[in-house]
């Protein structure tokens, strides 16, 4: 049924819940109830009297209020055929929705058709970008909001459509918005996010068609993940060029403006995911080992030389991952899960720039018995208090939604971070365990020396 008719404020439908007989060569599918059975070899229901009766043979009504003290034939016959008058089906019901139990506030943008949700915090506003096929073709909209709870009316963005939304990314006072498409990507540069002004923006065009792209900006260089097809899974290729190509009018970065252009040696069963840290960068992605998922996290040199590799061990199936880097090098890494049992969302961090790099147990920020996927975070930091902003994709009433919240004060593992990440990360035996191990060797064999003489003495 169209939204335009019953609107989309779902919280205030009620609803009169009937039952009848179908025919599919009757009025808008419904068989008649006639005053007797016997039309058409008793096809037809009988007990009513046509027009003014109708082809219900049943209904539920609240069982405490008015017409739920009724009978099924008291309420069904209160129609009349000789004043014209329908039977009156009153009062009808209020369904409450079905919500999550989470400690996550978190709301739902827009009843319509949407998908790959980005959520963004800027001078007190968040700000939520995604696609949505409203108007027959998925363009970009955005809503706004002063508490990452009660939105704004979405507002399409002309112009601006593709098949994915992969990256948001605030760089400098710009904000550059990522778009996928099977002719190549799209980068919308917004110099501001005026709630006003929203539709004035800048594209540039890279002639490159990945499946699945993100992006991350450092200085003056922006650095594209690609994810590509290749047979079994996944490969990775980095590309980056200087945001000064960039000009003040909508154009194309061609393949003599790219500074990087090098496939990673790194496989996965999902796309990937780039951020980075202090002249570093993270790549997050999932591969399936056989009974479950497990995360991968690449740390490299903004060249693509790697450092390091980390896996985190989920006992889950993945239906999605994302990740994003303070400035302290800890890297937030979420990710969402599905069985048959149920969806879940949760997030697991870990800081490699530290003498120990672990991750931390993951926290759970929500579940549903619905499909959870396409998550997507983007840090708030205040100090070492790091706040989530969080979105994804899910369904809700049959349709598909984005949802968009606020996490605050999750504990996160956080040793002292050095000045200069080790060149190769210490993995499962650090250095400083060698040491002590030395120390505490040395002063054990010096005391069995002591004691051994002062026996033969």
């Amino acid at each position: 049924m169209p939204l335009s008719y019953i609107g989309s404020n779902f919280e205030s439908y009620k609803y009169i819940i009937v039952a009848g007989s179908y025919d599919g060569y009757g009025v808008n599918g419904w068989r008649v109830v006639d005053q007797t059975n016997t039309t058409n070899g008793g096809w037809q229901g009988g007990g009513g009297n046509p027009p003014w009766s109708s082809n219900i043979y049943t209904y539920i009504a609240p069982a405490t209020v008015g017409e739920g003290s009724l009978t099924q034939q008291q309420a069904l016959s209160s129609f009349s055929a000789t004043d014209h008058k329908y039977a009156t089906l009153v009062p009808p019901i209020s369904l409450p929705l079905l919500r999550n139990v989470t400690t996550t506030s978190h709301t739902q943008i827009s009843p319509v058709e949407n998908a790959y949700p980005q959520i963004y915090y800027s001078n007190g506003m968040y700000y939520m970008f995604y696609l949505s096929n409203a108007t027959g073709t998925a363009e970009l909209y955005v809503s706004t909001s002063s508490n990452a709870v009660n939105w704004s009316e979405p507002v399409a963005l002309p112009g601006a459509d593709g098949s994915y939304i992969s990256s948001l990314y605030w760089g400098g006072s710009n904000v550059y918005v990522l778009l996928g498409s099977s002719s190549g990507l799209e980068i919308l540069n917004f110099s501001t996010l005026s709630p006003s002004d929203l539709s004035n923006y800048l594209t540039y065009h890279l002639q490159i068609a990945p499946q699945y792209a993100t992006m991350y900006i450092s200085g003056s260089t922006a650095y594209i993940l690609s994810s590509y097809t290749n047979g079994s899974g996944y490969s990775y290729s980095l590309l980056a060029f200087n945001m000064s190509d960039m000009g003040g009018s909508s154009s194309t970065i061609t393949g003599s403006d790219y500074l990087i252009n090098r496939a990673l040696n790194l496989s996965g069963n999902s796309y990937g995911y780039i951020s980075g840290w202090n002249s570093h960068l993270y790549v997050a992605f999932y591969s399936y080992n056989g009974s479950y998922d497990n995360i991968g996290l690449a740390y490299m040199s903004t060249g693509g030389n790697l450092l390091g590799e980390y896996t985190y061990r989920t006992y889950e199936n993945l239906t999605g991952i994302d990740l994003s880097v303070n400035s302290y090098g800890n890297a937030w890494i979420i990710y969402s899960t599905g069985s048959s049992a149920g969806y879940g969302l949760y997030v697991t961090n870990i800081t490699v720039a530290s003498a120990m790099p672990r991750f931390s147990n993951a926290t759970s920020i929500t579940t549903s018995p619905n499909t959870m996927d396409q998550p997507f975070l983007y840090i708030v930091q205040n100090g070492r208090n790091d706040s989530l902003l969080i979105a994804w994709h899910g369904v809700a009433e049959n349709q598909n939604v984005v949802w968009g919240g606020l996490r605050s004060s999750i504990s996160w593992y956080q040793s002292s971070p050095v000045t200069t990440p080790p060149k190769v990360p210490a993995k499962s035996f650090p250095y400083t365990t060698v040491v002590i191990a030395v120390v505490v060797v040395a002063v054990v064999a010096g005391i069995a020396v002591a004691y051994a003489v002062r026996i033969r003495r």
